[in-house]
């Protein structure tokens, strides 16, 4: 499946971007904890080979949390980077980045010149939330949607820390179709640019391989089959269907996908470092 959505306030954000990372001194790039590797704009990398990275694993209350902690292992075993977690249900504990930071640059008297931090991410991660955190008010827009954020903005924290909040942006071409399903299915993609159906079933074929009791106890079921049968299933058990007994498949395919995203499902990762 071919999934391209680049707006064009994605394409201003990455030009910003560019001209201004000399003047940033750490990048905060916020993540989903879910798909930590898929939601990393590899954009970031060609922009900042040696600026310090600081990688917070938001949605950590949706996630795997045994994954979740093989992925801070991994991304604190990089050079110039140390990762965190945070999650909606724990905002205060998102504060400790106000702790973090100064840490993870060249001391100097941040009073004269302040720490400078660009924040980053792909679409509907969560970072317009975690900017409100940080400033203990609403700072910038949010919503259960991609691209809300459409400009660049930059935001006093502290006197001593300045954030430059920009856009969520994805990279022209994405790779892979499990990339572009992912982003889909973690609503990093508009809900108008891709297949529902095309969705819940790549994501059932994952949920069936790695969490095929979590599918059980939401939708009742006593076995498991194939994909198809188990989607046919949960659409019956649900009552998701048309007239004459006809499966609603459309219906079926967003319940799916609003249970995975709002964690109904239970605590789910789409991927690991291992895999």
């Amino acid at each position: 499946m071919n999934i391209n959505w680049f707006p064009g306030h994605m394409h201003k954000a990455r030009k910003e971007i560019g001209k201004i990372i000399p003047k940033i001194d750490i990048i905060i790039e916020i993540l989903d904890a879910r798909a930590p590797e898929t939601t990393a704009n590899p954009l970031i990398n060609s922009f900042a080979t040696q600026t310090s990275r600081l990688k917070v694993l938001n949605k950590a209350d949706l996630a795997d949390t045994s994954v979740t902690n093989k992925w801070l292992d991994y991304f604190n075993a990089q050079t110039n980077v140390v990762s965190m977690v945070a999650s909606n249900n724990n905002l205060n504990a998102t504060k400790n980045l106000l702790k973090i930071l100064p840490k993870q640059v060249d001391k100097r008297n941040f009073t004269v010149r302040p720490l400078t931090a660009l924040i980053a991410g792909v679409p509907n991660v969560g970072k317009s939330t975690i900017i409100n955190a940080l400033c203990g008010k609403t700072i910038a827009k949010t919503g259960n949607e991609p691209a809300v954020t459409k400009t660049q903005q930059r935001i006093k924290v502290t006197d001593n820390i300045l954030l430059i909040d920009t856009p969520g942006f994805l990279w022209p071409k994405l790779e892979t179709s499990t990339i572009a399903c992912k982003l889909a299915a973690l609503g990093s993609i508009k809900n108008t640019a891709f297949d529902a159906i095309d969705i819940a079933y790549f994501l059932m074929e994952y949920f069936l391989l790695y969490y095929p009791q979590e599918i059980k106890r939401r939708y009742n079921l006593e076995l498991i089959a194939n994909v198809e049968e188990t989607i046919d299933r949960i659409a019956i058990n649900c009552g998701c269907i048309k007239r004459k007994s006809v499966i609603d498949y459309d219906k079926i395919a967003i319940k799916v996908i609003n249970d995975f995203r709002s964690g109904k499902l239970g605590l789910i990762s789409l991927e690991s470092p291992e895999t």
